[in-house]
C-alpha cells in the first residue's frame, strides 16, 4: 500500500460519521419521497447478488442522471452478451437505470462508500470481470478493491478539464495511482486524453462523447409536440430554461423581465431537480407571475410552466424552440448542452461551462450553440433568436449537424471493452 493511499484510507474512515449523517439526512427525505429511497446497506457494499446465468458480469457505475443517461445505450449493448450490475451515487441516477434497463437479469444498486471494508464487501459479493466507470470517478479504495478482486477497469467517457487537472495536481501521488489502475481509458476529447496521460494513464484513446449517442425517448418526444399545441399563443416561440440551480433562477427571472420576454415567449422552466420547484414557484409568486406545474397535472395555459418532474427532458426539449442551458450562470460547471442540439433547439449557455469547455467552444464555432456572458446577455440572445426566424432555423440546422457529426462513441467504447475482455 502506498503512503498516499494509506493516508487517504485513514481520512476516509475519519469522514465516516459525516457520511452517515448525510445518509440519514437523505433517508429522511426518502420517507417523504419514495423516488429518493435507497437501501442504506448498499452504501456499505451489501448490494443484491447478481443472478447466475453463465455470462460474465460487468459493473457499470454512473454518478447521477447525466452520467447514467449517457451510459444507457452502452449498458443496453453490453446486456446482449453480459450480466450487469449498474450502480449510482444519487437516487435520481438509480431511477434512470431502472427506467431504461429494467429486468431481473440486471441489478441496480447504490455504489458503496469509498471506504476499504465497504469496497471489499461489494467486490466479494459481485465479483465482476470488468468495471466500467463513467467520466470522472477516481475513488482510490474502490479502485484498489477492484484490482485485488481481479476486476479489470475501464474509465469511459472520461473528462479532465484544466481546473480539474489543477485540483488533482494537489494530490498528484493519489491521482497517479488511480489513473494507472485503469486498464484502458476512453477520453471524450484529445485534451482530456493528454491530461490523463500526464497523470500516468497507461492506455488512453479518444472515444468521443457517449452523450451524442443517446437515443431519444420517442414517446416523450411525441408528448412534447402535443404539449406545444397546448401552450398559450401557439405562434409564440417556446423558451426552455433547462437545469437551473439555486442562485441562477433569480438572475434569469430578472433578466427575462428586463427584455419583456413574457410578451413574446412561452416559457417552460425545468429546474435541475424537482426539489427546486417550490423555491422557483415562490420567486414567481413574489413577482406576481402566473404559472402552471406539470406535477399538478396542469397543461400549460399560463405563460410560465414549471417542469417539476424527473426523466422527462425529452418531452420539454421536443416542445421548445430555444433553450437556455443552466448550471452555467454561476460556477457549477454547466449542464449538458447535447440534448438541446439533438432536438435541434437553438441553445444558449452561460459563461461557467467548464465541464463542457471544449464542446462549447467547438459548437459555438460551428454556429450550433451561443455562449452568453451573463444572464442578461442570455435573455437578450434568446429573444433575438425568437424574433429572427432565419437565425433560429440556421442555428437549429447547425445544431443537428454538429450532433450527428459527433456520434459513434458507443461503438468505439464497445470495441475497447471486447478487446479488454478477450
Amino acid at each position: 500500500m502506498s503512503f498516499a493511499r494509506f493516508v487517504y484510507g485513514v481520512l476516509s474512515l475519519a469522514a465516516l460519521p459525516y457520511a452517515l449523517w448525510r445518509l440519514a439526512k437523505r433517508g429522511s427525505r426518502a420517507r417523504k419521497n419514495k423516488d429518493e429511497f435507497v437501501n442504506w446497506r448498499e452504501y456499505f457494499g451489501f448490494c443484491p447478488r447478481p443472478p447466475q446465468n453463465g455470462k460474465p458480469l460487468i459493473w457499470v457505475h454512473a454518478v447521477s442522471v447525466g452520467e447514467a443517461t449517457a451510459a444507457v445505450g452502452l449498458a443496453r449493448r453490453l446486456r446482449e452478451k453480459h450480466r450487469l450490475i449498474l450502480t449510482h451515487t444519487t437516487a435520481s441516477g438509480g431511477a434512470v437505470w431502472r427506467r431504461h434497463c429494467p429486468g431481473d437479469d440486471v441489478v441496480v444498486a447504490a455504489c458503496p462508500l469509498d471506504i476499504p471494508f465497504a469496497a471489499k464487501i461489494f467486490f466479494r459479493r459481485c465479483r465482476p470481470a470488468l468495471g466500467v466507470v463513467m467520466e470522472a470517478e477516481y475513488w482510490p479504495n474502490l479502485i484498489n478493491a477492484a484490482q485485488n478482486a481481479g476486476c479489470k477497469l475501464m474509465l469511459a467517457n472520461a473528462r479532465l478539464g484544466k481546473k480539474g487537472a489543477r485540483r488533482y495536481a494537489k494530490v498528484a501521488p493519489l491521482m497517479r495511482e488511480c489513473a494507472r489502475a485503469f486498464d484502458i481509458i476512453g477520453a471524450q476529447h484529445k485534451n482530456d486524453a493528454r491530461r490523463l496521460r500526464f497523470f500516468g494513464a497507461r492506455e488512453v484513446f479518444v472515444s468521443g462523447n457517449l452523450k451524442f449517442d443517446r437515443d431519444l425517448d420517442q414517446q416523450l418526444t411525441t408528448q412534447g409536440k402535443h404539449l406545444r399545441e397546448q401552450t398559450p399563443n401557439q405562434n409564440r416561440p417556446v423558451l426552455l430554461i433547462a437545469g437551473s440551480r439555486a442562485g441562477e433562477e433569480e438572475l434569469l427571472i430578472t433578466a427575462l423581465e428586463k427584455v419583456n420576454a413574457r410578451d413574446s415567449l412561452s416559457i417552460i422552466w425545468a429546474p435541475r431537480h424537482p426539489r427546486r420547484a417550490d423555491a422557483l414557484a415562490a420567486m414567481l409568486k413574489s413577482r406576481n407571475i402566473n404559472f402552471a406545474r406539470r406535477s399538478a397535472g396542469d397543461i400549460g395555459k399560463q405563460p410560465f410552466y414549471i417542469a417539476d418532474t424527473l426523466g422527462e427532458m425529452d418531452l420539454f426539449y421536443a416542445c421548445c424552440d430555444i433553450a437556455i442551458i443552466c448550471g452555467s450562470f454561476a460556477p457549477f460547471g454547466g449542464q449538458n448542452p447535447i440534448e438541446a442540439m439533438q432536438h435541434g433547439a437553438a441553445a444558449v449557455i452561460g459563461p461557467f461551462a467548464e465541464n463542457y469547455r471544449q464542446l462549447v467552444r467547438e459548437a459555438n464555432k460551428a454556429g450550433a450553440l451561443h455562449q452568453a456572458q451573463n444572464a442578461d446577455d442570455a435573455a437578450a440572445i434568446a429573444l433575438s433568436i425568437a424574433k429572427d426566424k432565419n437565425k433560429k432555423q440556421k442555428t437549429s440546422a447547425a445544431a443537428l449537424n454538429f450532433h450527428n457529426q459527433n456520434r459513434g462513441a458507443t461503438t468505439r467504447t464497445l470495441k475497447a471493452i471486447d478487446e479488454l475482455l478477450t
